[in-house]
């Protein structure tokens, strides 16, 4: 059974390359691994994302939240749910503070509704992640390399972007107070970025 288990989290469970978290092993005979087990058998997206949303209530101080957070954000992502992409991406970003793509969701989601606040609050978040991601250094194993590399540019891409939104914002505000707050939070961004 462990085996057959094992399998199944393999071949259903494990993120897309590119996924931050993952599910290691799923214990069946527990309430929260009957649930985990249970997300990724399901195929209709509106089922699986009510339970994604009964596992991030009921097993809050799990090891495998941050993996049922990132899932929940990407289904609201899809439906194009901004409040609930940035409070799904909230409680990630509060077990991994440096995800750059839970950042970066909720960044497009405060776009999306004109926030400027939002949009400077993210944003931060979003360039200080990239950054952090960036200065790793390049691992010694020389099959990890492409992968550390594609990370690499990836993050680099994620805080130009953070950059580009508070640049965005700033140009489309038509309040001059909040057009200078924003472009003082892009230089905050971009000096804290040359250092």
């Amino acid at each position: 059974m462990r085996l057959r288990l094992t399998l199944l989290v393999l071949a259903l469970g494990l993120p897309a390359a590119g996924q931050r978290h993952r599910v290691e092993e799923i214990n069946a005979e527990k309430p929260d691994g009957k649930l985990l087990q249970a997300i990724m058998q399901e195929n209709d997206a509106a089922k699986r994302t009510a339970l994604l949303e009964q596992f991030t209530s009921e097993f809050g101080q799990s090891k495998d939240l941050p993996w049922a957070l990132e899932q929940l954000q990407q289904a609201y992502v899809k439906a194009n749910d901004a409040d609930k992409i940035m409070a799904a991406g909230d409680k990630l970003l509060a077990a991994d503070p440096d995800d750059p793509e839970a950042a970066m969701q909720c960044l497009k989601a405060a776009e999306g509704k004109k926030d400027a606040a939002l949009i400077k609050k993210y944003a931060a978040g979003t360039s200080a992640a990239a950054r952090k991601m960036v200065a790793t250094p390049q691992p010694k194993e020389a099959d990890e390399v492409t992968a550390w590399k594609a990370a690499q540019d990836y993050a680099k891409q994620v805080d130009a972007y953070a950059d580009y939104a508070l640049y965005r914002a700033a140009l489309e505000s038509r309040d001059p107070k909040v057009t200078i707050d924003l472009a003082e939070a892009l230089k905050k961004v971009n000096g804290q970025a040359a250092q």
